[in-house]
C-alpha cells in the first residue's frame, strides 16, 4: 500500500515538472519571437 501510493506522489511530481517545464518553454520561445 505505501509503496503504491509513493509511486503515486513521484508520478504526480514528475507530471507537475513536465507541465512546469513545457510552459517555461513556451514562454521563452514566445519572448524570443518577439
Amino acid at each position: 500500500m505505501f509503496n503504491g501510493m509513493f509511486f503515486g506522489i513521484v508520478s504526480l511530481a514528475i507530471l507537475i515538472f513536465a507541465a512546469f517545464f513545457g510552459y517555461v518553454a513556451f514562454l521563452v520561445k514566445r519572448s524570443k519571437d518577439e
